[in-house]
């Protein structure tokens, strides 16, 4: 009885080492992985499946840890499902037994490479936000914008981008020149072997250059006459004001006059917090037409008083005061200025009229 039982061992045993001897794979699946993939791994013989698994096992060659993949097995269709969680080397080892009842012994090494949680983020401090409904950030045409890779774990990463005028990349720094399109993508792609990559998106809407429209409150003026300039776009963060005779503000609501009679191109610029960018240009017309000048403080303290001069050469003087102000000296017919104590304010104006001028008088009032 002993003898049978040696006898078939031996047998069992010769059968084993002569089919694994043949330098055959019965275990048939990719042995190349990325950390998180799983495998269904098909055991087949010949041209026929298996009968039956005897045994099965995975092992994480690089050091003992069970957590680092999982083995699942389908009796039904007799295939096996291995999941790995760390990357390495493992070797997948099976017994089998085939349609003729002989039993065939088989492994596989499997390679698993490591990928990185790539992801693209701004690599400067201007935040422009997203419209709403739209996960894309905002940018500006033409805007100069820079954006880096985190999480690369050392490896090179290679860009792409979309809807750009331009761009170059140093040392994982990507600078953009966003061009005058309406949608914008930035592809970073890492190939961390033969096998595995990582990639990462960033969309991004651009958005169209500002339209700082403004309208003059009439098309011409007289000489010294002031006006006040209002733009329709108020949510600028600069606005550049030049008023085409060398006098610039980067007041909101610019308050301008003229000495001189002419043409004259006004130009402003502004600016978002986004660094989108827009100007818009009017003429305006100064004709050659006066009003007296003087030399106005608007801004003062309560209960101070505050004197104002007019260097117009003119015979007669009629000022006039609006507003809780009280002339303290001055402001008579003949008087070149006017002395006023304004109390506790808020607001104050100040008109004056002249007659008997060396100049060709504007037809209504200087109000300061």
């Amino acid at each position: 009885m002993k003898f049978q039982f040696f006898a078939l061992f031996l047998l069992l045993m010769l059968n084993v080492l002569t089919v694994t001897g043949q330098n055959q794979n019965y275990i048939n699946g990719r042995s190349n992985l990325c950390v998180g993939e799983c495998e269904i791994y098909t055991p087949w013989i010949g041209n026929n499946n298996i009968a039956g698994i005897e045994y099965i096992n995975i092992s994480y060659l690089n050091q003992p840890d069970s957590t680092c993949s999982r083995l699942q097995y389908d009796e039904k269709s007799q295939n096996f499902t291995a999941c790995f969680f760390c990357p390495g080397y493992y070797k997948i080892e099976g017994l089998f037994f085939g349609q003729n009842g002989q039993i065939y012994l088989d492994s596989l090494q499997i390679q698993v490479g490591n990928i990185s949680s790539l992801n693209i983020i701004p690599a400067d401090s201007i935040q422009c936000g997203n419209s709403p409904g739209n996960e894309c950030e905002n940018v500006c045409s033409g805007s100069i914008r820079k954006y880096t890779a985190v999480n690369t774990d050392g490896w090179p990463v290679t860009w792409s981008v979309t809807g750009a005028s331009s761009f170059t990349v140093t040392d994982n720094i990507l600078t953009v020149v966003w061009g005058n399109g309406t949608f914008g993508q930035i592809t970073a792609t890492q190939n961390l072997n033969s096998f595995c990559s990582s990639e990462d998106t960033y969309c991004l809407n651009i958005k169209e250059d500002l339209k700082p429209i403004f309208t003059l409150p009439k098309k011409e003026i007289c000489a010294n006459e002031s006006i006040t300039l209002i733009p329709d776009y108020l949510s600028a963060s600069i606005y550049n004001w030049d008023f085409g005779n060398g006098e610039k503000s980067a007041d909101i609501k610019p308050v301008i006059a003229y000495d001189e009679p002419g043409t004259y191109t006004i130009t402003l610029e502004v600016i978002d917090a986004c660094g989108c960018k827009g100007s818009y240009t009017h003429e305006i017309k100064v004709k050659e037409l006066f009003l007296p000048k003087i030399d106005c403080k608007s801004t003062i303290c309560e209960n101070t008083p505050v004197t104002y001069h007019t260097e117009a050469d003119c015979g007669s003087f009629f000022w006039k005061v609006i507003g809780d102000g009280k002339i303290t000296a001055g402001g008579g017919l003949s008087d070149k200025f006017i002395s006023i104590d304004w109390g506790n304010g808020p607001l104050g104006i100040i008109e004056l009229e002249v007659s008997g001028c060396n100049f060709d008088l504007c037809p209504q009032k200087a109000t300061f």
